[in-house]
């Protein structure tokens, strides 16, 4: 210890557990609870999942999914083939194959099943109306043939 009237302290390092000039230790400060500024763990289970989202990726994060192009662009061939021509809705049913197959292949990275499904749906009933008119328009023709001559 040294004298408190100004006699120079001795160079011999303080006994242990006293590390102040009067022979008390100051008090440790209990550390920070973890908050926005911590890291995550290093060793530990991946962050947790809250909801709905993206699947986990590689080191525990999700990928950025993104909707294909081709199930919107079959979904309005298919609309605009109920307008039109069945024959828009012929290749919106190719185009909504294509789709399905690369969203299968993409692992989870790609969304549009809805979009394909709509797609394949309203084209299936748009050439199930076309077929059902061409043979309605047959068999007036037939119908209405003979009794004319």
């Amino acid at each position: 210890m040294s004298d408190p009237f100004g006699t120079p302290p001795s160079q011999e390092p303080p006994p242990p557990g006293d590390t102040g000039q009067w022979g008390t230790t100051p008090p440790q400060a209990p550390p920070p609870p973890p908050g926005y500024g911590s890291a995550p763990p290093q060793y530990g289970a991946p962050p947790p999942q809250y909801g709905y989202g993206p699947p986990p990726g590689p080191y525990g994060y999700g990928y950025p999914q993104e909707t294909e192009s081709q199930a919107t662009t079959a979904l309005v061939l298919s609309i605009v083939g109920v307008f039109t021509c069945f024959i828009v809705s012929i290749v919106a049913l190719v185009i909504a194959g294509k789709a399905d197959e690369s969203i299968r292949q993409s692992g989870g990275r790609k969304t549009g099943e809805g979009l394909v499904k709509a797609a394949r749906i309203v084209s299936w009933i748009t050439i199930g109306l076309t077929v059902l008119g061409i043979l309605v328009v047959i068999v007036v023709v037939a119908v209405a043939a003979p009794s004319s001559t």
